[in-house]
């Protein structure tokens, strides 16, 4: 099977992948490295710095790190809402993305 689309691909299940497996619906339309430049590097940036900064130290010495990275127990509430307002944004920034390069990439199809 292969992942690299040699046709024109389905809107809405880029839709889906972007939703459920990001990575596979960009990987199709060969747009996956430009994707970790403008998507997941800059997430994961604001993501550590955000929670580096807010993090309660002696909570992570109370806890099993394992619980602590399910869980985001030593974070306050504001700044978990904070991250989870920050994942929805990206989120909807990749569907809008995956769309965009899905419908260029289906325009190269064309007759």
């Amino acid at each position: 099977m292969k992942i690299i689309a040699t046709k024109p691909v389905s809107l809405f299940w880029q839709t889906v992948f972007a939703f459920v497996f990001d990575i596979y619906a960009v990987y199709r339309i060969q747009k996956a490295r430009r994707y970790l430049k403008i998507v997941l590097i800059p997430l994961a940036i604001i993501a550590t710095i955000t929670s580096s900064i807010f993090t309660d130290f002696d909570c992570v010495q109370k806890f099993d790190l394992l619980i602590i990275i399910a869980y985001d127990s030593c974070l306050p509430y504001e700044i978990n809402v904070i991250l989870q307002g920050i994942y929805g944004g990206f989120t909807v920034f990749s569907i809008y993305l995956i769309r965009k390069w899905s419908i260029l990439w289906n325009k190269q199809y064309e007759v």
